[in-house]
């Protein structure tokens, strides 16, 4: 066997080890089917050029190499986005988590306030009568409220259902403490505190056997007092300084 160039070929090759003549030309024109002769790249009868055989395993290799680097591209991708997936799973979980947490511990320290609030107290439920007028606190020492010292007026029990029953029982009662300092409240609600006029009392807060109410308008400023229900009476401190007066 000789490559076109002429030289002696043994075995089988692509080029001739030689003068590297590419051995896979074609021996026959593929247009005319003319046979070449010698190594002439033009088919000499009809004037086309000799074509050069494909190495076919060459071309499967080929094709097949860029399946795999296509298939391996393609494998990242999903690998990559399944990984973001997860990922993104896993934020919205922890975060969700996290609000469930904190919402939790946001629920038990409003529980823990509730519970330690001196308000946490039910509200009793309204009266049915009707309410106490203005009239009423100005004859509330004439009344079973009174404070003459008969057995006969003091009521059992005591609660303030709205803020007209706390300004009520204070009408018209007079409080004294272990000094000897008196505080009276008159039927308009004016106070005096040993003798000196303080101004008018308001409610600010209550529950069934506590009230805050508030002072201002006379020689003291604005002054607050705790009132609370003991055994059917009232009794007065002060949320400053603890100074208590017991209801005569």
């Amino acid at each position: 066997m000789k490559c076109p160039n002429g030289h002696e070929i043994n075995g089988q090759g692509k080029f001739c080890p030689t003068c590297g003549a590419d051995l896979r030309v074609t021996k026959f024109c593929t247009n005319c089917g003319f046979e070449r002769n010698g190594d002439e790249d033009i088919c000499p009868h009809c004037g086309k050029p000799y074509l050069i055989q494909n190495n076919t395993s060459d071309i499967i290799k080929r094709g097949s190499s860029k399946k795999l680097i296509i298939s391996l591209i393609i494998a990242c991708v999903v690998l990559i986005a399944l990984g973001s997936w997860l990922y993104s799973s896993k934020e919205k979980h922890v975060t969700s988590d996290t609000i469930e947490q904190t919402n939790q511990t946001s629920q038990q320290e409003i529980e823990i306030v509730d519970t330690v609030s001196p308000f946490n107290e039910p509200l009793p439920p309204s009266p049915t009568h009707s309410e106490p007028t203005s009239q009423d606190y100005r004859s509330s020492n004439n009344s079973s409220y009174s404070t003459s010292g008969s057995n006969s007026s003091e009521p059992t029990s005591k609660s303030f259902v709205n803020e007209q029953y706390v300004t009520m029982y204070l009408a018209n009662q007079t409080f004294t403490n272990y000094s000897g300092v008196d505080i009276r409240i008159d039927g308009s609600l004016r106070i005096y505190i040993d003798g000196d006029y303080a101004g008018v009392i308001s409610v600010l807060q209550y529950r069934s056997t506590y009230a805050l109410i508030k002072y201002s308008g006379g020689a003291y400023g604005e002054g607050r007092i705790v009132v609370n229900i003991e055994d059917g009476r009232l009794k007065l401190s002060d949320p400053v300084d603890g100074t208590t007066w017991y209801q005569k």
